[in-house]
């Protein structure tokens, strides 16, 4: 059992965060009632979300909503929910400030001291994120310069040559070592004078940086520890992880309808909005072409209520876009991370679907039948 995380999920802002994992946890798992609702609640205390459980995640149309640290904890709570054993993250501290990377990373820590086996990218960290690493992989244009202990790195650059300056960061240290765009800030900045005695790290060449670490770490104890422990690896045939199950077709695409109208009653611009626009422009029509009469001329004018009537109401559908590509984009993340598979996603967005689009044609219809009693009423 894997997950995967992306840098940038979308979330559901209508629904709460316990909803939300909920929702997650009926299309991907089976069981009772009270069995998805545990496992939502420790995925909550693992991600230290149980402050926020109830708080709606919020995005562009509201106001209140979760902060990006908070969002980025509930898409790690949603892999959770499956009980993964080892959990791949894209980039974890994406548009985190300092202090809720630093919560992330300690969040990360425990829920790696439970078993769960995290893997994550990164392209930058402070000094207290950096201690919070067991292993790291510097890796530089698909080249592994280093694999191992995080303490063992910094000796592994002072053997090759390149030891990290006093008062200086050894993530930034390594970061400027092995990232060449830096040699484009060095030709910018080649006036500049620094106090770092014969070691600069302004003057350090990259491409002769990365040549001499790749070939120090090829030589080294840990490139032949990690080679010795691969083949033991290959070797040995652990045991055969079960899956815990998955939900049903029926079920995936009934939470799936479910979700959808839930979602679609709080988006105030999908169904309310639309049903506020349309009673007035029922009124305001109804007001202009009252008193027409039932002579032959007055045909023609009750054809062109009617056009306008429905033109204007077909235009006012424009209102409930954002919330149903918001939606799709969400149920093509699901397919991508194999939550539900392809042909259930074609099921539900066409055909299933179709009972939230019902209602708002119920609420059409009502404005219809509302103009043609204006239209009568003033007539007779």
């Amino acid at each position: 059992m894997q997950g995967f995380i992306e840098r940038e999920t979308t979330l559901i802002g209508s629904l709460t965060v316990r909803e939300y994992l909920y929702y997650s946890t009926l299309l991907q798992l089976p069981g009772f009632f009270c069995q998805r609702k545990s496992v939502v609640e420790e995925a909550l205390h693992a991600m230290s979300l149980g402050d926020y459980a109830n708080k709606l995640i919020g995005g562009q149309c509201y106001m209140k909503g979760l902060s990006n640290g908070e969002r980025r904890r509930v898409s790690i709570a949603r892999e959770l929910v499956t009980r993964p054993h080892i959990l791949f993250i894209d980039e974890p501290l994406y548009h985190l400030d300092s202090v809720s990377a630093l919560l992330m990373m300690v969040t990360l820590k425990k829920l790696a001291s439970t078993g769960c086996t995290l893997i994550f990218t990164i392209y930058q960290s402070s000094t207290e994120v950096f201690g919070l690493f067991d292993r790291i992989c510097l890796l530089s244009n698909g080249n592994t310069l280093f694999f191992g202990e995080t303490l063992a790195c910094l000796q592994h650059f002072s053997n090759a040559g390149f030891p990290c300056p006093i008062m200086q960061s050894p993530s930034d240290h390594f970061l400027r070592a092995i990232n060449t765009d830096f040699d484009r800030i060095i030709s910018m900045c080649k006036n500049w004078q620094d106090d770092h005695g014969d070691f600069s790290p302004m003057n350090m060449d990259t491409a002769v940086a990365i040549r001499t670490l790749e070939a120090t770490y090829k030589s080294s104890a840990d490139a032949a520890a990690v080679e010795t422990m691969i083949l033991r690896l290959i070797e040995k045939e652990g045991p055969l992880l079960k899956g815990k199950g998955k939900a049903g077709n029926a079920t995936r695409i009934a939470v799936l309808t479910w979700r959808s109208l839930l979602i679609m009653s709080r988006e105030w611009k999908y169904y309310w909005l639309r049903l506020i626009l349309y009673i007035l422009l029922t009124l305001c029509i109804g007001t202009v072409f009252s008193g027409l009469g039932h002579s032959l001329s007055s045909v023609v004018t009750s054809v062109a209520a009617v056009f306008v009537f429905v033109s204007f109401t077909s235009l006012l559908s424009i209102a409930g876009v954002g919330a149903l590509m918001k939606e799709i984009k969400c149920l093509g993340e699901n397919i991508c991370n194999l939550i539900i598979s392809l042909h259930i996603g074609k099921l539900y967005i066409f055909p299933l679907n179709a009972l939230p689009y019902e209602v708002i044609f119920g609420v059409y219809m009502l404005a219809s039948i509302m103009k043609h009693w204006i239209l009568s009423q003033s007539n007779s």
